[in-house]
């Protein structure tokens, strides 16, 4: 993995800044207070989301912001990638990770895509293999806090499992332990199934047996009924003949009766349409005319009254519009006041920030300028190298009983350690002064900013003040024009109340009501007309069909003579012949029902006979995956006591591999390596150290002198990071603690590391260092905060 560029946005004193990295030895550089360890902060925050150091990411927020956000581009394995994150002060974060190809991005994860936050964790651990606790224990080597990797205890235990996957053994053997539980007791009823195998197998064998004596019963009752329909169907064409020849006799004695019916009622429909005729061609023509008549006096009425409706919809109309004008006036006038309102909380809200920025300031306030404070802060940083550089001198003097610069051998030794006390007294009591000023000087830095603050406070609340004048006035003039509004609106109803609009509207409506009624009359009649028409017609139907039924009438007669006889013979043949075609039909009805009967048995009985077939197969499956199982899980028990061992074993190895690499590390960064052993302690984790010339170990963490803590605590976290293969390291002022002869061979090792780890980004600012960077990233503080640029 390679770093590519970062993007700041609002991220504490980095206001906005593009920082882009290089291969190689990322040099990181700045005065104390600038900003430098942000930019670190900000790449563990974009990959992970979370704070380093820090209770929230809100505390990354700039004093004067309400969001922060950083985006950093990376490349894995030829392609390349961006992951962005995102925070305000109301505690609400955004992430977003994506693949860049040809400048553009395509969004992988997302949480406004519906992505949970920890999904777009996931997808950054799948492309990099980092998340927050590698990050912090193997790639990040943050000020002062790798050096406690040395102190040990459950914390690096647990990080060191987890670093080299320790803890996936001892989860997998918990796991085993449970599936193998669960498995035997599952086991535990092979047998029972087994015997219930058995059980079903007989129950199969009783149910087909029985299938086939049903199936033989079937079988017999369908020839049977087979016979009974065939006897049936004859029945039937007999019954069919017999009922044809009494109907066509039937219907003969029927044609005179409804000849001489025909005839009464031709006879009694022509004298009543006579009557009809007569009445009606006198009443139709009178009512016409009297309907035409009042119709042309309604519809002139009707006009008239329209004319005036016309009228009242005209000032309705005004009505409307002067009432949509008033309401758009009154919204506006309420929208108006909204803001007014809003404009006047917001001036409260700033005179509570300009008092509050007021208070602070004269809480705080001194003679010194910044100026002064970091100066006199550079002279006594200056004091405490002097006194640590003469305390070293004396400390190896007094160690090896021989002057540093002559060479003689240092006969009174009291005086010397005499000379070391007081030594240090004067550096504790420089670095306590130090201490005092940077506090001075940080308090003084936020000073300034504080009054910025205050004076761009009080240009908004002037600027608000004009906004609520010029809201008021707008306001003001508004209503006025609502008044108008009201008064036109008045005298437009007055003028409609005039008019009795709702008596037009009924006279309309009345005018309306009568034409309908005259038109329905004038149609009425027209119907009358017209079915006095259509009774002619049908009874010149009637006549010209009586005409046919006489002419059948005499073609009937000859035969009238013999019908009564055949009757009486058809009849009696056709009752027997029905009665044999019922009897036949029952017992088909019945047989029916017998035939269906037995085979919804027979279908019972297959169905049954297939769902224990079912049930056979399940249980025999089931009796093999159980047997199956059986042999897996004697197979998982040894597994599982193999994996147990492989625990403790990986755990001794890892270890062995780290203490060879933390030793040739530290080799590497000590001018004087002061150890001649390294190792881990296997309870607790804390590194220890066999100084040279000793025959006992030591606990690093109880160790003094000469940085030695510092250069074993990096040489741990080299170790880590050599180990488990990592890309790229972040490490933060490791040179802090140590002796100018050992910084200079630190800066130096860090530098050729590049070649084993590719990429590293190093803070420093000692001003050593520059000649052997690959790129130089400056950190310079400003009056709004901190600027960063590539040199």
């Amino acid at each position: 993995m390679k770093l590519e560029k970062l993007e700041l946005e609002n991220f504490r004193k980095l206001k906005d800044a593009e920082i882009n990295f290089t291969g190689g030895l990322n040099l990181i550089e700045g005065p104390n207070n600038a900003g430098k360890s942000s930019i670190l902060y900000a790449i563990y925050f974009a990959l992970t989301g979370e704070a380093f150091n820090f209770r929230s990411p809100k505390e990354y927020i700039n004093f004067s912001e309400t969001g922060m956000k950083a985006r950093l581009e990376f490349s894995v394995s030829g392609d390349s990638y961006y992951v962005v994150s995102e925070y305000s002060e109301n505690g609400r974060g955004n992430y977003e990770v994506g693949l860049l190809s040809n400048g553009e991005e395509q969004t992988l994860e997302s949480k406004d895509g519906g992505a949970k936050v920890n999904d777009v964790r996931k997808q950054v651990f799948q492309i990099t293999g980092l998340d927050s606790k590698k990050i912090e224990h193997v790639n990040y080597a943050a000020q002062q806090k790798f050096v406690e990797k040395v102190e040990g205890g459950r914390r690096q235990q647990e990080a060191m499992d987890y670093i080299f996957d320790i803890k996936t053994v001892d989860i997998l053997s918990d796991a085993l332990s449970e599936v193998i539980s669960r498995k035997e007791q599952e086991i535990q009823g092979l047998e029972e199934k087994k015997e219930r195998e058995q059980e079903l197998e007989e129950q199969k064998e009783d149910t087909e047996e029985e299938l086939e004596e049903k199936q033989g019963s079937l079988e017999e009752l369908e020839e049977e009924l087979e016979e009974r329909r065939e006897e049936l169907e004859e029945a039937v064409e007999k019954k069919d003949e017999l009922q044809e020849q009494y109907r066509k006799l039937r219907k003969a004695s029927k044609i005179e009766r409804e000849i001489e019916k025909q005839q009464e009622f031709i006879e009694s429909l022509e004298e009543d349409i006579e009557e009809i005729r007569r009445e009606y061609d006198a009443e139709i023509g009178d009512r016409e005319a009297e309907l035409e008549e009042e119709l042309e006096q309604v519809d002139e009425k009707f006009e008239s009254v329209e004319e005036e409706a016309e009228k009242i919809e005209e000032v309705r109309k005004r009505l409307d519009r002067k009432e949509l004008k008033i309401e758009n006036l009154q919204e506006k006038i309420d929208e108006k006041s909204e803001g007014l309102k809003d404009v006047e909380a917001r001036i409260e809200d700033l005179e509570d920030e300009k008092e509050e920025l007021q208070t602070e300031i004269d809480e705080y306030d001194t003679d010194k300028s910044l100026e002064e404070v970091e100066e006199e802060l550079k002279e006594l940083r200056e004091k405490r190298s002097e006194k640590k550089a003469r305390l070293d001198d004396l400390e190896k003097t007094h160690d090896k009983g021989e002057c540093e610069v002559c060479g003689r051998e240092v006969e009174n030794l009291d005086q010397y350690h005499q000379r070391i006390d007081d030594v240090r007294e004067e550096l504790s009591a420089i670095e306590e002064k130090i201490d005092k000023k940077e506090d001075q000087e940080e308090k003084l830095g936020e000073l300034s900013s504080k009054k910025e603050d205050l004076e761009e406070v009080e240009e908004q609340i002037e600027e608000a003040e004009d906004e609520k004048e010029e809201l008021s006035d707008t306001i003001e003039e508004l209503e006025e024009n609502l008044e108008d509004l009201e008064e036109d609106k008045q005298l437009l109803e007055e003028g409609l109340e005039k008019r009795d609009a709702e008596s037009i509207e009924e006279k309309i409506e009345e005018l309306r009501e009568r034409r309908n009624s005259l038109e329905k009359e004038i149609s009425g009649v027209e119907s009358d007309r017209e079915e006095l028409e259509k009774k002619n017609q049908k009874l010149e139907g009637r006549r010209e069909k009586l005409d046919e039924l006489e002419s059948r009438i005499e073609g009937l007669e000859i035969e009238y003579d013999e019908i009564d006889v055949r009757l009486e013979d058809v009849e009696e043949t056709k009752d027997k012949a029905l009665s044999r075609y019922n009897s036949l039909k029952s017992k088909v009805e019945e047989m029916e029902k017998r035939r269906g009967e037995k085979a919804r048995a027979v279908e019972e009985e297959q169905e049954r006979l297939e769902e224990i077939k079912e049930r056979v197969e399940e249980v025999r499956e089931e009796v093999e995956r159980l047997e199956q199982l059986q042999e897996r899980v004697e197979e998982v028990k040894e597994a599982s006591e193999k994996y147990s061992l492989a625990e403790s074993k990986m755990r001794e190895e890892n270890i062995r591999k780290l203490e060879r690499k933390v030793y040739r590390w530290y080799q590497e960064l000590a001018v004087e390596p002061e150890f001649s052993h390294l190792a881990i302690d296997r309870d607790d984790y804390r590194l220890k150290g066999v100084p040279q010339n000793a025959d006992r170990e030591y606990s690093i963490s109880d160790y003094q002198g000469g940085g030695q803590r510092t250069l074993t605590a990096l040489a741990y976290q080299l170790a880590l990071a050599e180990m488990t293969g990592t890309d790229f390291l972040m490490i933060d002022e490791p040179t802090d603690a140590t002796d100018s002869d050992n910084r200079e061979n630190l800066l130096e090792k860090i530098q050729n590391a590049v070649k084993q780890f590719n990429q590293i980004l190093l803070i420093t600012h000692h001003g050593i260092g520059r000649e052997k960077a690959d790129n130089i990233i400056q950190v310079q503080k400003d009056k709004e905060g901190s600027t960063v640029q590539a040199v």
